[in-house]
């Protein structure tokens, strides 16, 4: 009897430790995916017509 007891209050102790950390990281996924955007939308508006820079590929210099 005292075996099951100690069994759930520690099947609940992991439970509860795995939502929380599940919560964190879910709190921190909006600020992953603007920070992603950002750098897409920096990476798609670089300046290809700077002194030096090779042409990329699919551009139209040829």
């Amino acid at each position: 009897m005292e075996q099951s007891i100690l069994f759930v209050l520690a099947a609940c102790g992991v439970a509860s430790a795995v939502i929380y950390g599940v919560k964190q990281l879910l709190d921190q996924l909006p600020d992953v995916i603007v920070s992603w955007r950002r750098a897409v939308a920096a990476w798609r508006t670089r300046d290809d017509d700077a002194p030096g820079s090779a042409p990329t590929r699919g551009s139209d210099a040829d």
